[in-house]
């Protein structure tokens, strides 16, 4: 299920939207990301944990912290499509480091950019 969403495109921390823009074009091609995939604000998907066994339903929005599951992951700064799921870039996990966190191919819901 897809949705637009009321707010435009934003990095967190970028001061400029040209800073913006390059830092998203950056990102999307250093984790390998579909060249178009549209701009996703927030996703919402089904995820077994590793320390319970469990399935649980995370929300992942830019701007926003990751659920404490995913330690010290920090905001969220960018959300992209994928041949293999959809890639989620934080602070400590894609953007300074670490491997982004990837989701599978059927998420319950994206939210999209409005631009």
């Amino acid at each position: 299920m897809k949705q637009e969403y009321e707010k435009s495109f934003f990095i967190p921390l970028a001061r400029t939207q040209e800073l913006a823009e390059k830092a998203y074009l950056g990102l999307r091609e250093s984790v390998k990301a579909d060249p178009n995939s549209p701009r996703i604000y927030s996703i919402v998907y089904s995820q077994i944990r590793s320390d319970t066994n469990e399935i649980q339903v995370f929300t992942a929005t830019v701007g926003e912290k990751m659920d404490s599951y995913y330690r010290q992951a920090g905001p969220v700064f960018a959300i992209f499509a994928s041949s293999a799921g959809y890639i989620i870039c934080t602070l400590n996990r894609g953007v300074q480091g670490g491997e982004p966190i990837l989701t599978g191919k059927e998420p319950k819901q994206i939210v999209l950019f409005k631009d």
